[in-house]
């Protein structure tokens, strides 16, 4: 998925993020992009972030060493 303000980024994987009781504490996603000020472009690009929903945002680089290519791709999973 691509998307969020100036900076157009890949989404890997996503998810909420919940607490010991299943409650929602916030989410978070692995993205791929060119740097990491397009990274935070297409945090702050976000719906729920413009809306005033998200309190915060937190970048993190990953290693280069992180193997995107491994995280399974929901189309070809197979139930």
């Amino acid at each position: 998925m691509q998307s969020g303000g100036d900076g157009a980024a890949t989404v890997l994987i996503g998810s909420a993020l919940l607490d010991e009781n299943g409650a929602s504490i916030g989410n978070f996603g692995i993205l791929e992009a060119a740097d990491p000020a397009q990274a935070r472009a297409f945090a702050e690009g976000d719906p729920f972030n413009r809306a005033g929903i998200v309190a915060s945002i937190e970048l993190t680089p990953l290693p280069e060493t992180f193997q995107a290519h491994r995280i399974a791709d929901p189309m070809t999973l197979r139930r």
